[in-house]
């Protein structure tokens, strides 16, 4: 497996970090030195702002949040690059429609009895791609068709 880049090992570790202080109610936009995040962020790392942290303090910050009962998030599978044109125009038609991905993601379950979008085998992922173009097309009938 190859590492990412520093920089957005960096990005990605902050971003845990910020969700982790609000899932544990703490304000990060309380700017107040004396504020519970600001505190903790001292008595960990030694800074008063995540940004300040290095690699070590994000991560000994972290390891203080997951001992508090913060779970890392979980990222969104990756389909399959046989997969992979297919979910795009899924996804382009999803958008276009105004859905967001977890109605992709009832379709699949639905259509295929698969838990998630991404997990689809190319031939299901043509039917969802069919349901959502026949989906655009009975939306966009004139009242006058109907």
């Amino acid at each position: 497996m190859v590492n990412k880049p520093t920089r957005d090992r960096r990005g990605i570790e902050l971003a845990k970090i910020h969700m982790g202080a609000n899932r544990l109610g703490l304000d990060t936009k309380d700017k107040d030195p004396d504020s519970p995040y600001r505190s903790m962020l001292w008595a960990v790392g030694r800074v008063r702002s995540a940004a300040q942290l290095d690699a070590s303090g994000r991560a000994a910050v972290l390891d203080h949040m997951q001992r508090l009962g913060f779970e890392s998030p979980t990222y969104r599978p990756k389909p399959s690059k046989a997969s992979a044109a297919q979910i795009a125009k899924v996804r382009a038609q999803l958008h276009e429609a105004g859905c967001d991905e977890a109605y992709g993601d009832a379709l699949a379950k639905r259509m295929c009895k698969v838990e998630k979008l991404v997990w689809c085998k190319p031939d299901q992922l043509r039917s969802i791609v069919a349901a959502l173009y026949y989906h655009k097309k009975r939306n966009n009938r004139r009242p006058s068709e109907a």
